[in-house]
């Protein structure tokens, strides 16, 4: 549907409608990469609290300041939790007015491809929208806004221990190259 999927970022106008429909929601993907930002700043939070456990809470036995960084985390991940379900319920919003400027669109295209084609396959145009529709209200398109975060956390492991950031080198490449070969075995079995 999309005809060049970089037209979002390079600042080219849209062709389809689709992409159109989209760039209409262009503050709100904005709004949820800062969000995102915001979590993936915390998920750095249970490496400096065990760091803080070992240096501070260790060493001078102090139950008072292990409470109080305990109460620290606790309240960042209460705040984490609340910035994962605006997150959630910004994506879902989107893919519903997206759904709401598009539906009629969408069911017109079904029809006429049922009434020229003379293919009774009219459903693949309704399954093809409903599966955009459930990957921007699912977990799927997080990973887009989390994944460059990934660098950054190789850096903070590599500067916890060289050792452990070597380690999660080489898993990430690992992973990377288990997806790619995943893709490559799932494309030769649906031709």
């Amino acid at each position: 549907m999309l005809r060049r999927p970089n037209m979002f970022f390079m600042g080219k106008k849209p062709n389809s409608e689709l992409t159109k429909s989209l760039m209409i929601f262009k503050d709100a993907f904005y709004t949820v990469g800062l969000i995102s930002a915001i979590i993936n700043i915390i998920l750095i939070l249970p490496s400096i609290y065990m760091l803080q456990v070992y240096d501070r809470v260790l060493a001078s036995r102090s139950v008072g300041t292990l409470i109080m960084i305990s109460i620290i985390v606790i309240v960042f991940y209460i705040f984490m939790g609340v910035m994962e379900w605006f997150r959630s319920q910004l994506l879902v919003r989107v893919s519903n007015n997206m759904d709401e400027k598009l539906n009629e669109r969408v069911f017109s295209v079904a029809f006429q491809n049922a009434l020229y084609s003379g293919s009774g396959n009219a459903s693949q145009v309704f399954s093809d929208f409903t599966n955009i529709r459930q990957f921007l209200c699912g977990s799927g398109i997080f990973a887009f806004f989390d994944i460059p975060w990934t660098p950054i956390y190789i850096i903070v492991i590599f500067l916890i221990s060289p050792i452990i950031g070597v380690v999660s080198i080489v898993a990430t490449l690992i992973m990377f190259f288990m997806a790619f070969l995943t893709e490559m075995v799932s494309k030769k079995g649906l031709n």
